[in-house]
């Protein structure tokens, strides 16, 4: 009989357990029940770590939101484990965000681990490609075609009352301990007022999310700045009760959604206001840098 058949086996190599992982899914459309792993996070006794998905140019916008996300959520969990806070408390801060169950993980190192991790959580996920290690391009803060062309208008009221001023939109701050991929943006930002916009359309999806996107970029600036600026303020449009193309649902969800955002903003000591067109937003800057 051919030894084929009586070798034994090698033992299997046993690695140590270096802590713990957890997936994090994203819901792209709410109450659909799809789940999407955007990152995983780690930690151990010593530190936290956190992998995101690559960027997907094939999904365009959507593809760029997942890794924005992600790093963002990952960058989130371990400024929340440097603070001396569990990591088992934490939770993901952004609208329509989960984390899935901690599992033990085995293997040479956190962060190895972490990525194997996400390979077998997330069906989205791919290697690199390419035997040359590559500069990580730089994220930018995704905002969808509703956002967009509100700020743009904004901007062009503005710019027809005091040209100068637009030259402080879509500010750039950075941290120390951010990772420098992320371009952090705020949409205004001068030493008087700071703002980020958000869009909370009720027939949209992800409004809550980018509107949570907004309080964190301002948060993360005043963190920032060694002088703050006078008034940071998250502006919302939200739709005027006597549109016709919007409901009493829709109306109700939209309060819903400010008061919730309010009470995470009041946490940050971040003000929430709320307008019903472009012209009000770019009103309340003016005023603002005219105080």
């Amino acid at each position: 009989m051919s030894d084929w058949f009586t070798t034994p086996l090698p033992p299997a190599i046993e690695h140590p357990a270096v802590g713990k992982v957890a997936p994090v899914y994203w819901t792209p459309i709410p109450l659909s029940g799809e789940r999407i792993c955007i990152a995983v996070i780690g930690h151990d006794s010593a530190q936290a770590v956190g992998v995101a998905l690559h960027r997907l140019r094939c999904l365009g916008e959507m593809g760029d939101s997942f890794t924005y996300f992600g790093t963002r959520l990952a960058d989130d969990f371990r400024h929340h484990v440097e603070a001396g806070r569990s990591p088992e408390d934490w939770r993901p801060n952004l609208s329509g965000m989960t984390i899935g169950q901690w599992s033990e993980a085995h293997g040479d190192s956190l962060a190895a681990c972490a990525s194997a991790h996400i390979e077998t959580f997330s069906a989205l996920w791919k290697p690199d490609v390419g035997h040359d290690e590559k500069p990580a391009e730089t994220l930018v803060v995704p905002r969808n075609k509703e956002l967009r062309r509100f700020i743009q208008i904004i901007k062009t009221r503005v710019e027809s009352v005091n040209k100068e001023l637009t030259q402080l939109f879509y500010m750039h701050y950075s941290l120390a301990d951010t990772q420098e991929r992320i371009k952090s943006t705020v949409d205004y930002m001068s030493s008087r007022y700071a703002a980020c916009y958000a869009v909370l359309n009720p027939k949209t999806q992800n409004t809550r999310l980018y509107a949570h996107d907004s309080l964190w970029r301002l948060a993360r600036a005043r963190d920032a700045q060694l002088v703050p600026p006078t008034l940071t303020e998250s502006v919302l449009w939200v739709p005027d009760p006597e549109l016709p193309m919007f409901n009493e649902s829709d109306i109700a969800n939209a309060k819903e959604h400010v008061a919730e955002l309010q009470a995470e903003a009041e946490r940050e000591e971040i003000s929430v206001v709320t307008v019903h067109s472009a012209e009000m937003a770019a009103r309340r800057l003016i005023a603002a840098e005219e105080r």
